[in-house]
């Protein structure tokens, strides 16, 4: 879906180091090595990544290429998930951050499960996905089941209470109303 509308919320958690890419940024050559040409390239395809919010058509940033260092590679295709997030393809979203989630050394290997659960809550609350809605839950639960991914409890029972809300806003609103 292009046009940003469904996807227009960050996709890390909320107050999460990820949220606007600032934090990451101004640490990337400091951390990584990176000199000013590969700083230059991650901030482009960062800009590419947020012009998603909103936008008429999808900007999405290119693959990293072959002889791109595999640190910048791994932040690329972070960044490409996240802007299929903001363009609002939610689920394709979704798959590329389960595909970070397989990859041994990238840095965002331990958020991406909950992210990938994130669009897909988000394509059930905002699309109406219900399929979509109900594979996020069972995602949110295997973080939940999984002692390794502690620091990811909070923020995913946050989220699956939030989903909850979504798909069911009548009775949210009541219950809310009732406390």
């Amino acid at each position: 879906m292009a046009g940003g509308a469904a996807g227009c919320t960050r996709p890390a958690p909320p107050g999460g180091r990820f949220c606007d890419g600032q934090p990451d940024s101004r640490g990337l050559s400091v951390r990584l090595g990176f000199r000013q040409p590969e700083d230059a390239e991650w901030a482009s395809a960062q800009d590419r990544v947020f012009a998603n919010c909103p936008a008429s058509e999808q900007t999405i940033p290119e693959p990293p290429p072959d002889e791109m260092d595999p640190r910048l590679a791994a932040h690329r295709r972070y960044q490409i998930a996240a802007a299929w997030f903001y363009a609002g393809d939610l689920r394709k979203a979704s798959q590329l951050f389960r595909d970070i989630a397989a990859e041994e050394d990238s840095p965002w290997r331990d958020i991406a499960p909950y992210l990938a659960a994130r669009a897909l809550l988000r394509a059930g609350s905002v699309n109406g996905d219900k399929d979509a809605f109900r594979e996020g839950k069972q995602q949110i639960q295997a973080i939940l089941d999984d002692p390794q991914k502690l620091q990811w409890h909070e923020d995913s029972l946050k989220l699956l209470h939030l989903g909850n809300c979504g798909q069911n806003r009548g009775l949210a609103l009541r219950s809310w109303a009732i406390r």
